[in-house]
């Protein structure tokens, strides 16, 4: 009853997020205010597995249902529209002797039957030979596909689409990361070769796809340093982690930093006490992963602290990962530039979290 008036007078993002945990793990709380756990829901891009951990619950109010069976219903509609799109591109790269590798939600989406899938994706991450790439786009425009902005960014991505398709194509040559590198060589060696139709396209090893989950979201987007949570990508690795077997020690041993090291220990941990993700014990004991996942917690209860704990973490435990080496010629990526990354981290800290994050 405490918890019930206290969450009254002042709700959090806090309470807003153990909530839909809790629900994501199948278990539905006694005081759910579904309308704002909805809302926390499609903002974080997490309503149909939501709709998956809630489909035989007993206590979950007949609009709700049919609410989520609707988003999951719409989602898997469009994921069958992208895994056609994607099949399409992968034929056309194919006769041009490409397979590619699948990154994040379009690794789960070819590796699913057609309409089996229904995480929702923003675009479909494909990884081509760095020099093949200029091969692949010319190949797609053959297709219809045109590039969707100034092409290529600064991490020499190429983003191309066409009016007709539910979902844009970006092209990457590795992930953005200077070490481990993971490129399409390094990726398909593990990788195992899956049919889409007449296409064949690689899907990395579960190893590679939950190191690429945890690259992308604690290293790349700074959400180690920052304290914060894309719960997309913590589900991901919880239903890839009940779906395949995860060596959780080797993802540590793949990764060369202690910074990246300790970003990886803190994802697991978040992983184990959010979403029960079956991670051993003895990967996320120790202090650091305890009081960094307590601190993503505690700044959803009092925001103004987060930069504070931004800063406080670089001091501990700085971002050594050097620069990207490579890439297109004439491109040169901001992280190449002395103090770049420092006051992008410090730019971040002061920012409203991006819309998938929790």
């Amino acid at each position: 009853m405490l918890r019930i008036c206290w969450r009254k007078i002042m709700p959090s993002r806090f309470d807003d997020l153990a909530d839909l945990a809790q629900c994501l793990r199948g278990s539905v709380p006694a005081d759910v205010e579904w309308e704002t756990l909805l809302a926390l829901a499609n903002r974080s891009l997490v309503t149909p597995a939501l709709a998956d951990a809630l489909q035989n619950a007993d206590d979950v109010p007949e609009e709700v249902q049919a609410f989520l069976r609707e988003i999951d219903s719409r989602a898997r509609q469009r994921n069958a529209m992208l895994r056609a799109q994607l099949a399409e591109a992968a034929a056309k790269l194919n006769s041009i002797g490409l397979v590619p590798v699948m990154l994040k939600g379009t690794a789960m989406l070819a590796d699913h039957g057609d309409g089996e899938c229904n995480r929702i994706l923003s675009d479909l991450d494909i990884m081509l030979p760095q020099d093949r790439l200029e091969d692949a786009i010319s190949a797609l425009r053959e297709l219809g596909y045109s590039y969707v902005s100034e092409a290529p960014n600064g991490w020499d991505v190429h983003a191309l689409g066409r009016e007709k398709d539910a979902g844009m194509i970006d092209l990457h040559s590795r992930i953005k990361i200077a070490a481990p590198l993971l490129d399409h060589a390094a990726l398909a060696d593990e990788a195992k070769a899956v049919a889409l139709d007449t296409a064949r396209v690689l899907v990395p090893s579960p190893d590679h796809q939950a190191l690429i989950f945890i690259v992308h979201d604690q290293l790349q987007e700074y959400d180690y340093a920052r304290g914060q949570i894309d719960l997309r990508h913590l589900v991901d690795l919880a239903i890839l982690a009940r779906r395949a077997q995860i060596d959780w020690s080797r993802l540590i041993r793949l990764m060369p930093t202690r910074h990246g090291r300790n970003a990886m220990r803190v994802q697991m941990r978040s992983l184990h006490s959010l979403l029960g993700g079956e991670v051993p014990d003895r990967m996320v004991r120790g202090i650091w992963p305890r009081l960094q996942h307590k601190r993503r917690l505690l700044q959803l209860r009092y925001p103004p602290l987060a930069s504070l704990f931004t800063m406080l973490t670089l001091l501990v435990d700085p971002p050594i990962n050097p620069p990207l080496e490579g890439g297109r010629e004439g491109v040169e990526h901001p992280e190449r530039r002395g103090l770049w990354r420092l006051s992008r981290l410090l730019e971040l800290s002061r920012s409203r979290p991006l819309p998938t994050k929790a």
